[in-house]
């Protein structure tokens, strides 16, 4: 196994302002900008992944377990700041570490991608930090040579999803019970896990969508 240990320097400084990505290199869904211009359709099906599945579940299943983490757009564009780089809010590279005990104490919250080679985790945190793509991730020769989450149908993808959300509930004791659907190529889900992200470090707080909820319940 490979464990990559980013820290991510998640603190926005005063007087930071937001603006749209107009670095010719930064991919075009890069942005919440650049998703909100398509149809609405795909708009909600690149917020929330899970959404574009969920016509395929029988009635009697459960949905809450697929939506514990549900922020709202405004959550997303909130994190989204952080992710971009600007003169008073600095994303930089800070070290590369082999082994565990080379990887140097720090007092700001850490987040670990972990997962067989090639599966493409490089891939995924280029993909988070794309609206700013000076800082520079690097991929293998062959990136992403397994794809399957962006080439299986529907009906495997929501198999796999079931059958990963069981492992979770009876063979884990501290993960999250949500998995949460993302492919670097398509940047379908990575708004949310940008939200998850600084949600889970404590970087954003969320507002409070349990009146949205309820609503669209109804």
């Amino acid at each position: 196994m490979f464990c990559l240990r980013l820290c991510l320097r998640l603190r926005l400084l005063p007087g930071t302002r937001v603006s749209d990505v107009s670095r010719h290199s930064a991919h075009k869904l890069a942005s919440l900008h650049g998703a909100t211009k398509l149809p609405p359709n795909k708009t909600q099906n690149l917020l929330y992944p899970f959404s574009g599945l969920e016509a395929y579940l029988d009635r009697s299943v459960d949905r809450t377990p697929f939506q514990l983490f549900h922020p709202s757009v405004e959550d997303m564009v909130n994190a989204e700041k952080l992710f971009n780089a600007s003169p008073t809010h600095k994303i930089d590279y800070y070290v590369s570490a082999e082994r565990m005990d080379h990887v140097p104490a720090l007092r700001q919250p850490e987040v670990c991608f972990i997962g067989r080679s090639n599966v493409g985790k490089s891939s995924l945190i280029k993909a988070l930090f794309s609206l700013t793509p000076e800082v520079e991730v690097r991929v293998s020769k062959t990136p992403m040579l397994v794809t399957k989450i962006d080439k299986c149908g529907h009906g495997t993808l929501l198999t796999n999803l079931l059958s990963l959300q069981e492992v979770v509930k009876t063979r884990t004791s501290c993960c999250f019970p949500q998995p949460l659907l993302v492919s670097s190529l398509q940047f379908l889900g990575i708004y949310l896990l940008r939200c998850f992200i600084c949600h889970l470090t404590g970087s954003i707080r969320l507002t409070d969508t349990s009146q949205i909820r309820a609503e669209a319940s109804d």
